[in-house]
């Protein structure tokens, strides 16, 4: 029996959407361990720097006004607040490159782990935070969308599942924090003497950069671990 050299046509490009996937999984647990440290790090940085700061500006007569002498408890006070404010800058800038980082394999996850056509990129999930106006409040709907994306179970009511409160609460003490923390530089670099609402300034910024930094760990985790879980379900676990 002789065979016919004659092929049928292969329509690839039909077939390309179903075999080359867009997104890739790829474990977020490094980059979360890594990320977790620096947060971590920051936070108990930015409450001593703040905790110097007071216990200054309460013992240290014309601390708050720049007015005290370099001896004693002042010097001491300005040395350990210099090496807070170093060791807050460094892991400040640690921990938005991996934020940013971990965020961005997040998202591409998110893509990964769902059929379901999601509103971000992650390319833009990155951006968003570098853009005025829309810094404010985009980058926190692109992490609810992520915390939801990752969930475990195949329901189809993923993206109208429920937020757990912490995921507004560390928007809210990341925004507000940023702003009087702003306030409080402009202050100080335009020399403009606040009075009386300099230390309830101080410690109100302190406390929630500490708290937003804390919380951003817990958000990082549960989506880490979401997405874990979720490409175990899967079998995407076997990918990296």
């Amino acid at each position: 029996m002789t065979q016919t050299p004659y092929q049928p046509p292969v329509t690839v490009g039909a077939q390309a959407p179903s075999l080359i996937a867009p997104y890739h999984y790829r474990s977020p647990r490094g980059l979360a361990n890594w990320l977790t440290g620096a947060l971590l790090a920051q936070a108990v940085s930015w409450g001593a720097m703040g905790t110097i700061d007071i216990v200054a500006t309460l013992w240290v007569p014309g601390y708050s006004a720049d007015e005290f002498a370099e001896t004693g408890l002042a010097l001491v006070c300005d040395l350990m607040l210099i090496a807070s404010l170093l060791v807050m800058l460094l892991t400040y800038a640690a921990s938005i490159v991996l934020f940013l980082t971990w965020m961005y394999r997040a998202c591409a996850n998110a893509h990964a782990l769902r059929s379901d056509r999601l509103r971000f990129t992650p390319g833009w999930t990155v951006a968003y935070w570098f853009i005025p106006i829309l810094n404010l409040f985009r980058p926190y709907q692109v992490m609810c969308e992520i915390y939801r994306a990752s969930k475990p179970g195949s329901s189809e009511t993923w993206n109208s599942s429920k937020l757990p409160g912490y995921m507004i609460a560390w928007w809210m003490c990341w925004i507000v924090g940023n702003i009087l923390g702003r306030l409080e530089m402009r202050a100080e670099l335009g020399s403009v003497d606040l009075g009386g609402a300099a230390l309830p300034l101080g410690i109100t910024t302190t406390l929630l950069g500490t708290v937003a930094a804390i919380l951003a760990v817990v958000v990082v985790r549960a989506v880490t671990s979401r997405q874990v879980i979720r490409a175990q379900e899967l079998g995407a676990g076997r990918a990296h």
